[in-house]
């Protein structure tokens, strides 16, 4: 049993901290009762944000597997395509060729098909420091499939049955004249602003008389791709290129050059892919 000067020690003590406590200024605006809830509030707070942010990363990391697609190794379908031009000119036929690569991918989870081309620009040079240019670029990855239609036959236009029929095609055709690259030159080949386009059936407005496209053949082949010839040709290519600027006629070379989008936002990488690895 507890002794009444036991009970009467203790009841001074809790009276004398009671006083304690009523006479701390910060007391009444900071009760010690609602800092332990802070604390227990910021311990909650911070576990909220741990669990906030592992969601983040948990979800960031599923949508790049479905960005990826469900099969980590994608079937694949590439070829070596290898565009040839023929010029007829004063000092007989000019021709001029390079290979580039193209590749396809099976259909991703967001419904596209994966591709990619490297190479670069055919070259023709039509007379001493005049040269003809058919680009790469977009359409590079298409005109295989549309040069070599009737060959594909029933899997023409069927996506990846036409990926894979391509893939197993050897051979040469003429690129149908609907589906010829985009051609231009440069005035001045060592300014890059003199760049022009070229019309393929009136190469002799560009060149001169005499001067006219013979022919243009695309074969897919099993050679390598063709590399650095452009870059001998147009010095100051690698320069543009790491700039990432374009090649902006100053002033226009050709009436429609004011207007042609394709020239005005011609990039180096439609010269060579080289540039922009």
């Amino acid at each position: 049993m507890v002794s009444g000067a036991t009970l009467g020690i203790a009841g001074f003590v809790f009276s004398k901290r009671r006083r304690q406590v009523r006479r701390r200024p910060d007391m009444h605006s900071q009760p010690v009762f609602q800092v332990e809830i802070a604390k227990d509030g910021c311990r909650a707070n911070h576990a909220a944000n741990r669990e906030s942010r592992w969601r983040s990363i948990y979800c960031g990391l599923f949508s790049l597997v479905v960005l990826a697609g469900c099969h980590p190794f994608p079937e694949t379908w590439q070829w070596n395509q290898k565009l040839t031009i023929d010029v007829v000119t004063p000092a007989g036929i000019a021709s001029g060729s390079a290979v580039a690569h193209v590749s396809w991918q099976e259909l991703n989870s967001v419904g596209n098909y994966p591709s990619s081309y490297s190479g670069e620009a055919t070259m023709v040079e039509i007379s001493p420091g005049r040269y003809l240019f058919a680009l790469i670029g977009e359409d590079t990855k298409y005109i295989a499939l549309r040069t070599f239609e009737r060959d594909l036959g029933e899997n023409a236009g069927i996506a990846e049955r036409g990926f894979a029929a391509m893939a197993r095609l050897r051979g040469a055709r003429d690129v149908p004249r609907k589906h010829y690259p985009l051609l231009v030159t440069f005035t001045d080949i060592a300014d890059p602003k003199s760049v022009a386009r070229v019309d393929p059936d009136n190469l002799a407005a560009t060149f001169g008389p005499s001067v006219a496209l013979k022919n243009m053949t695309l074969e897919i082949t099993d050679e390598r791709v063709t590399e650095g010839k452009v870059e001998q040709v147009l010095g100051w290519l690698e320069a543009v290129g790491r700039q990432r600027a374009t090649l902006i006629p100053n002033p226009p070379r050709l009436a429609t050059d004011l207007y042609d989008p394709e020239i005005q936002l011609l990039s180096p990488a439609a010269f060579s892919t080289e540039l922009f690895r």
